[in-house]
Order: C-alpha cells, then sequence, then structure tokens
C-alpha cells in the first residue's frame, strides 16, 4: 500500500518549472541586458570624445564596431535560448510550466523594444557626427540622452517583466493549456533577434570599414 501511495504521489506531483520558465525569460532578459550595456557604453564613449575635445566619424565607429561585437553576443545567446524554449514547450508538460499567451507576448516583445532603441541610438550617433541632423547641438544632445535613457528604461523593463513571468502564481499567467500560440509566440520571438543579430552584424562591419577610412 506504501509503495502504491508513493507512486501515485510520484505521477501526480508536477515537475520542477522554474527552470523552463527561466530559459523562456532570457529571451527578454539577455538581449535587453544587452542593449542597456550597450547604452551605457555609449554614455562612455561620448563622454570619452568630448574630455579629449576631439573625435569624429572614424572614432565614433571604431567605438560602436567594439560596443557592437559583446551585443550581438547577447542577441545570438537569446536566440539559442528562443529556439531552447520552443524545444521545450512542444512537451505539454513543460509547456504548461511556461508563461500565458498574453505574457508570453508581453515578454518577448519588451526583450525587442531595448534593442531597437540601441539600434536608434546608432543610427541617431552617425547623424548627429556627420552633421545630418537640424537644430542646435543642445537639442541634439538632449535627444541623444534620451534615447539612451529610453534604452535603458526599456531594458530594466524588459527585465522585470520577465522575472514576474517566471515568479507569479499560474493563475496570473493564465489557464491556456494549449502550447500552440505560445510556441509560436517563442518561434517569432527568436526568428526576430535572429534578423536583428545579423542586421547588426552587417551594420557592425560596416562601421568597421567606416574607422578605417574616417569617413561615412
Amino acid at each position: 500500500m506504501e509503495t502504491a501511495t508513493s507512486d501515485e504521489k510520484a505521477v501526480v506531483s508536477p515537475p520542477p518549472a522554474g527552470k523552463w520558465r527561466a530559459v523562456a525569460c532570457l529571451v527578454a532578459v539577455l538581449p535587453a541586458a544587452g542593449a542597456a550595456f550597450g547604452a551605457l557604453s555609449v554614455y562612455q564613449i561620448f563622454r570619452a570624445m568630448a574630455l579629449v575635445g576631439s573625435g569624429g566619424v572614424g572614432a565614433l565607429a571604431a567605438g560602436f564596431s567594439e560596443v557592437n561585437q559583446p551585443f550581438m553576443g547577447t542577441l545570438v545567446a537569446g536566440v539559442i535560448a528562443g529556439f531552447l524554449a520552443v524545444a521545450l514547450a512542444t512537451r505539454p508538460v513543460r509547456a504548461a510550466a511556461f508563461p500565458g499567451l498574453l505574457f508570453s507576448l508581453l515578454v518577448t516583445v519588451s526583450g525587442c523594444v531595448p534593442v531597437l532603441f540601441f539600434w536608434t541610438v546608432e543610427s541617431f550617433s552617425f547623424d548627429v557626427v556627420a552633421n545630418r541632423v537640424t537644430g542646435s547641438v543642445s537639442d541634439a544632445s538632449q535627444h541623444l540622452a534620451n534615447l539612451l535613457l529610453g534604452t535603458v528604461v526599456s531594458a530594466i523593463a524588459a527585465v522585470c517583466l520577465a522575472v514576474a513571468a517566471s515568479i507569479i502564481p499560474a493563475i496570473w499567467r493564465g489557464h491556456d493549456a494549449r502550447g500552440g500560440p505560445r510556441i509560436a509566440v517563442w518561434v517569432g520571438a527568436a526568428i526576430l533577434l535572429l534578423g536583428l543579430a545579423v542586421l547588426f552584424y552587417v551594420h557592425s562591419s560596416y562601421l568597421h570599414d567606416v574607422a578605417l577610412r574616417g569617413h561615412l
């Protein structure tokens, strides 16, 4: 009787779910953290250029080329985490431990927002240095500062949301037992991050050439 009871408990007891949710939430945490680190590095680049009193397109391109290397690493890690989450979610027991459809959408979208902010930071920075921005220098500096702040704040929000999705009880994540819609969300996030990683790789290669030429 004791053996049967223990076997029954072994059958009905749910498997630990935290690690599966943690893997899924890395899809948002890793790119967001990389974007925040990149934004802080960009601030340091402009601060160093201001202290030296010189700089230009070549110096800025060299700085961004170095910053993009670890950032692309976080994007690739996010892609790996995304496809790993998809592989885990194909099993119903593990899929049930994942965030619900709404939280899945919020987590994956929030992880991409800092990346898009950081792309805007890079583009606007070169527009400023190349004198393509109309208006005063102070206005351009303020706009760049707002973009950097937006990158960091959105990254913090993405990380907080991912942590919330991994620790909030199942009742708040929803009761949707269907894995299909959620799997589609994680697949879309992984493909989007892969596309962004390729885009940043191409852009980083271009910046390396710009750094060598000294002009756009």
